[in-house]
């Protein structure tokens, strides 16, 4: 664990548990530099620091851990500080801590299993690899051991022994163990790059190319950095992850942007964090930039992951498509009078052109003088 990440009661509960005396006016720097050189010693030895229980009072114990959780979840809640080193230790602590509260005839293990539950949580939020590649129980028996053994309780006929809780210890121990490997990996690459000294000028006088390769590659591998954090920490700025938080809360979705093309923008921006946020808070982050179109029916929904939602937003896609489609076709089903053909002027005899034709009456014909014949007189 790094020191430098612990408050000032976690130092006093680590040098209270080694037997160390310190004075109470003691500054919150003096109680790290005093507990600095232990913490490699023990490091470098590869030793487990074992308690004395009778240090240690059950219920005070139970009181501190759950203020501590309480404590360390609220600071969490913003998902900046779940990337923060100085949270992994602190839940390290936590869960060491936890772990070695005695366990009596007359003490609740039901208290000590809930607290174990909610510190593997916080080392869930933290640290989620570490989940994954410690779960299993074989994973502490390779590792050194960082906890004190305790026997068993006795069984007894009303006693009922839960299969999860008797491998919890285990579990955690494995948890534990992978999570201070990751954190330790954490430290050596946040060795700064402008320190390590190696530089290339291009003047023939300078470190020629294969010599500046070299050197680079055997720092990069001391300081144990990828290739690309390599890259990004010498080309991007030191606020990145800042500025990309702020470009991830200001990207709303498109009027015609398809939701498909939105939620793989969003699950790109979030690919680029060094620790990427939990599943749960990329959903939230995506749903909560939706069109209204989407948003207001999904929230009558439970969404259980962005699979899920791309699922229902492609549905509802279809939907509005179908019903643009079938309002297209009732419009063309119907005659309308088009707007611009209601004042067209027709000719004066279109009446007379359409009536019926009525006989003329026989006064009212007129006679061409050509046809009327000639009668001769008598």
């Amino acid at each position: 664990m790094d020191v430098k990440c612990l408050l000032s009661d976690e130092l006093e509960y680590e040098l209270k548990i080694r037997g160390m005396e310190y004075a109470s006016g003691m500054t919150v720097a003096q109680k790290r530099k005093l507990l600095g050189p232990i913490f490699k010693k023990e490091k470098y030895l590869n030793v487990s620091v074992r308690v004395d229980s009778s240090m240690l009072e059950f219920q005070s114990e139970i009181d501190a851990c759950k203020a501590k959780i309480t404590s360390i979840e609220t600071e969490l809640a913003d998902p900046i500080n779940q990337s923060h080193p100085k949270y992994l230790t602190r839940a390290l602590h936590l869960a060491r801590r936890i772990d070695r509260i005695p366990v009596g005839e007359d003490n609740d293990e039901t208290a000590i299993n809930d607290l174990k539950t909610a510190a593997s949580n916080i080392l869930a939020l933290v640290d989620p690899v570490s989940l994954s590649d410690a779960g299993e129980p074989c994973d502490a028996a390779q590792s050194t051991p960082i906890v004190l053994p305790r026997p068993e309780p006795p069984i007894t006929p009303g006693h009922h022994v839960n299969e999860t809780e008797a491998g919890f210890a285990d579990r955690l121990a494995g948890l534990l163990d992978a999570s201070l490997q990751r954190l330790e990996d954490s430290r050596h690459s946040h060795v700064p790059i402008r320190k390590w000294g190696v530089s290339f000028s291009g003047t023939p006088d300078g470190t020629s190319v294969v010599t500046f390769l070299r050197h680079l590659e055997e720092k990069k591998r001391a300081s144990n950095i990828s290739e690309s954090r390599l890259i990004r920490t010498c080309f991007l700025p030191g606020n990145y992850e800042l500025m990309l938080w702020d470009e991830i809360r200001a990207r709303k979705q498109g009027v015609n942007e398809a939701p498909l093309f939105y939620i793989a923008t969003m699950k790109e921006l979030f690919s680029r964090f060094t620790r990427p946020p939990s599943p749960h808070e990329q959903l939230m982050l995506i749903m909560a930039n939706l069109q209204p179109f989407y948003a207001t029916p999904l929230s009558l929904i439970n969404v259980d992951s962005v699979d899920h939602l791309n699922t229902l937003c492609l549905k509802l896609e279809n939907t509005r498509t179908n019903n643009s489609r079938v309002a297209s076709g009732s419009k063309l089903s119907v005659l309308e009078v088009s707007p611009s053909r209601e004042n067209i002027s027709l000719p004066s005899d279109y009446d007379n052109f359409f009536s019926p034709k009525k006989p003329v009456p026989q006064h009212q014909k007129v006679l061409n003088p050509e046809t009327i014949q000639q009668f001769p007189g008598p």
